[in-house]
């Protein structure tokens, strides 16, 4: 998600500084939440028969997380079909972020983890 959004910023308009720093700050989520990931997986190790507390709280954060970004994505499609927001990012590109963000809340809450 995080290398997405960064593709993202890098074709908006560069004087919204509001869109500018939400994307940025989207991003820095995704990328401590990726670390988060890794680091959870090193601690915590198979075979484990039930979702541990630790592990149930952080899947909460991702699909909350997830959820925002898939909100933000069509707030911002909406900008750029007001012509609010000007952006040269392929428009398959905006619409596959959603897809995925909207995939990767939906795995999480019926617990498919890849």
């Amino acid at each position: 998600m995080a290398d997405h959004l960064a593709f993202v910023q890098h074709y908006l308009d560069p004087s919204y500084y509001e869109l500018q720093d939400k994307v940025r700050g989207m991003t820095q989520k995704f990328e401590r939440l990726f670390l988060q990931a890794n680091a959870l997986r090193t601690i915590v190790r198979k075979p484990r028969p039930e979702m541990l507390p630790a592990l149930n709280v952080f899947r909460q954060m991702v699909i909350n997380e997830a959820k925002d970004l898939e909100a933000f994505k069509l707030k911002l499609d909406a900008l750029i079909k007001q012509c609010a927001a000007i952006t040269t990012a392929p428009r398959n590109m905006l619409e596959h972020l959603a897809r995925e963000a909207h995939h990767l809340w939906r795995n999480l809450e019926e617990g498919i983890i890849a």
